[in-house]
C-alpha cells in the first residue's frame, strides 16, 4: 500500500493532472472546433470526442508517471478506460440524481450540484486507478 505521508502528495498529483486534463480536453476541443460550425452536433461530437481520447491518452501517462508511480503496459491502459467510463457513467447519473432532487433555477446552483456529482466521480476514478490501473506489483 501507500504510506501515509505519501498519501497527501498522491492526492496533490491527481488532482493536478486532473486539471492539466481539464485544460488538455479544452484545448484540444477548441482547437478542433476552429472553423467548424458550433450548432452542428456531429462536429460538436467529433471535436469532444477527439479532445476526450488525446485528453485520457495524457491522463494515464501523467497518472502513471508522477501519481502513482508506475510502468505503463496496454492491460494497465485498457483498465484505466474502463475505469474512466465507469467514472464517467457515475458522473452523468449523479449530476442527473442531483438535479432532479434540486431542481436549480440558475447556473450557479447548476454548477454548484456538477461539482458535487464530480467529486463523487473523482474520488470513483482515485480508487479505481490506484486498485486496478496503477496497482503496485506484489512480489
Amino acid at each position: 500500500g501507500v504510506s501515509a505521508p505519501r498519501m497527501p502528495a498522491m492526492l496533490g498529483s491527481f488532482v493536478a493532472v486532473a486539471m492539466a486534463k481539464v485544460f488538455v480536453d479544452f484545448a484540444v476541443f477548441n482547437a478542433a472546433m476552429v472553423g467548424r460550425d458550433a450548432s452542428s452536433i456531429a462536429q460538436v461530437l467529433a471535436a469532444n470526442a477527439a479532445a476526450f481520447l488525446v485528453a485520457g491518452w495524457v491522463s494515464y501517462v501523467l497518472h502513471a508517471r508522477f501519481t502513482f508511480r508506475v510502468a505503463r503496459g496496454d492491460a494497465s491502459f485498457a483498465r484505466y478506460v474502463l475505469v474512466s467510463l465507469g467514472g464517467a457513467v457515475l458522473y452523468t447519473s449523479a449530476l442527473a440524481l442531483l438535479v432532479g432532487i434540486a431542481q436549480p433555477s440558475d447556473l450557479l446552483a447548476l454548477n454548484t450540484l456538477k461539482v458535487a456529482a464530480l467529486a463523487a466521480s473523482a474520488a470513483f476514478n482515485f480508487v479505481g486507478y490506484r486498485r486496478l490501473v496503477f496497482a503496485p506489483r506484489r512480489s
